[in-house]
């Protein structure tokens, strides 16, 4: 939650260099939380601390999400479809470089639909990481409210 509310800050500021770097932690994070919450009786936090464990690669993680949310390719659609541009901007690829010029000067180069679609994503997938939350922990009265919304 404090990336979502970076990001909100971030763009407040026009800082669009660091909100497009904070959308893969944000899915990154989203992601693995469900993949360790669908996972619960065999995940053991010690063996991470202790490097006994660690994360499927991304592309095994969010097909296990698929398997045991959606049934279909929904997570591994959304990251087929996003993640190299999200890790490029993560990691100041070639898309962080070129949105760094305009027009032969060094300025930040950020369309607005741009923009407003990583507000869009990043919300989306806090929601549903939100309700994959309260379903799986039995908060039918607050899942009810959040579908509302």
């Amino acid at each position: 939650m404090e990336h979502i509310k970076a990001l909100h800050i971030l763009v407040s500021y026009e800082s669009y260099t660091s909100v497009f770097a904070l959308v893969r932690p944000i899915y990154e994070t989203c992601f693995r939380a469900l993949w360790i919450m669908r996972s619960d009786s065999k995940f053991d936090i010690k063996k991470f601390e202790n490097d006994e464990n660690t994360f499927p690669p991304m592309q095994k993680l969010v097909k296990e999400l698929d398997d045991f949310y959606t049934g279909f390719d929904f997570f591994k659609k959304l990251k087929s479809d996003s993640w190299s541009a999200m890790c490029d901007y993560t990691h100041t690829g070639i898309r962080q470089f070129i949105k760094q010029w305009k027009e032969n000067e060094l300025e930040s180069n950020y369309a607005e639909d741009e923009i407003i679609e990583v507000l869009q994503g990043t919300s989306a997938i806090s929601l549903l990481f939100a309700y994959a939350v309260l379903k799986e922990h039995g908060y039918d009265e607050e899942l009810e409210k959040l579908k509302k919304n």
